[in-house]
């Protein structure tokens, strides 16, 4: 019996539940873009899950089975429009169509599924599609339809291992502008296998010195890198989120055509993350530095080492700003954002330069967020000559 059939039996361990809230969380601010919008560009929704499952884990009695990732999806609609019912400003304004397509290959599982959702209450505004196929049919059955510029789309791809979302699957996601997805990727298995063709076809491209740099608990940002260089529009973000099981590391890879979508995936991964925002667990406890030289994170009201990636972030942006790459707090936030990072933490440096003097402005006018962005609020920086001409010396 494949991983695959037998997983949905066994009660779901401490990383797939981290996954699934990940996602859980991730819907709870994506489903209030547009249900709780005063101005509907969408006249309909559509939220792919291809791997669907039974819809609950194998928990037997007296505990309870877990939700997986149909029930999550469709208790987050739930909440969304209850919160829409309270505000009042939407009267009038119509709701979109939320449809759930729940694809699985084995049938046995969509039957399942099927038969715990058949005394659900239908909503009047939503509908349940049941599909029996392998992920390249399903995917290809509804491509067309996610392509479409009036219905908004998210993609949940769970796959087992890291053999469905291949390069060209990967190309035909980020080639579609309102689609958002989430993909599991077995990274334990591409560092453990990496010297085999069969794994390597699967994946972009990734560089013979980061295959030779790669660990069991780093691959996921190599992949992600790779995967990053796949994207040469301006308008496409990626970002990921690694999950531990015993000495194995996997994770998922995140995609989003608006800004605001990753900014609300990176907000949720930093709450489970709050050292590197990518990890279920301490990716990077060997690399703090905790001294005089840094100023130390504070986590739930102790000191704790600044990570090295963060210091590196840090770091970077300084340069950036002092060399003028980054001239505006608009450019602040973009970069934030590309590498990952909250807008909060980019300002927090920007905040520290003025106060050290390097730079001029003041700090209530810099604002390094998406409503400034959205809103074109942004400043100049305005670097201090003194500090230009001993960077030169």
């Amino acid at each position: 019996m494949s991983q695959s059939a037998e997983f949905h039996n066994h009660p779901f361990d401490e990383p797939t539940l981290m996954k699934l809230e990940l996602y859980r969380q991730y819907l709870r601010e994506w489903f209030p873009v547009f249900i709780s919008s005063s101005k509907q560009y969408f006249s309909s929704i559509f939220v792919f899950d291809f791997f669907c499952g039974p819809g609950y884990d194998g928990t037997l009695p007296p505990g309870r089975p877990h939700p997986g990732s149909p029930i999550i999806a469709l208790e987050e609609l739930d909440k969304a429009l209850e919160t829409r019912k309270t505000l009042g400003k939407l009267e009038g304004v119509p709701l979109p169509h939320v449809t759930f397509v729940f694809n699985d290959l084995d049938s046995k599982k969509v039957e399942s599924l099927r038969q715990s959702l058949k005394y659900r209450l239908p909503r009047r505004y939503s509908s349940i599609v049941y599909e029996n196929l392998s992920f390249k049919e399903c995917f290809t059955k509804y491509e067309n339809l996610m392509g479409r510029p009036d219905i908004a789309t998210l993609a949940f791809i769970d796959q087992f291992g890291v053999s469905e979302v291949t390069s060209e699957i990967f190309t035909r996601l980020i080639n579609k502008p309102n689609l958002d997805f989430l993909f599991y990727i077995a990274a334990s298995i591409v560092n453990r296998m990496k010297e085999m063709d069969c794994i390597r076809s699967k994946l972009p491209e990734i560089t013979p010195p980061e295959y030779q740099e790669m660990k069991g608990t780093t691959a996921l940002r190599y992949i992600a890198k790779a995967y990053q260089r796949m994207v040469t529009q301006d308008n496409v973000f990626l970002s990921h989120f690694a999950f531990k099981r015993g000495a194995n590391v996997n994770g998922l890879i995140f995609g989003s055509h608006n800004i605001l979508g990753i900014e609300k995936f990176l907000q949720r991964a930093w709450k489970l993350d709050p050292f590197c925002g990518e990890a279920g667990f301490d990716i990077d406890k060997a690399n703090r530095h905790l001294g005089d030289d840094y100023l130390p994170l504070e986590i739930e009201g102790r000191p704790v080492g600044r990570p090295t990636k963060l210091l590196d972030f840090e770091e970077r942006l300084r340069a950036s700003v002092l060399d003028k790459t980054i001239k505006t707090t608009e450019d602040v936030y973009l970069f934030a954002m590309a590498e990952g990072f909250l807008a909060s933490q980019a300002k927090k440096v920007i905040v520290e330069m003025i106060n050290e003097g390097k730079l001029r402005n003041r700090k209530r006018d810099i604002c390094v967020s998406y409503d400034a962005y959205k809103k074109k609020k942004s400043a100049t920086l305005l670097i201090n000559v003194e500090v230009t001409d001993a960077d030169c010396l």
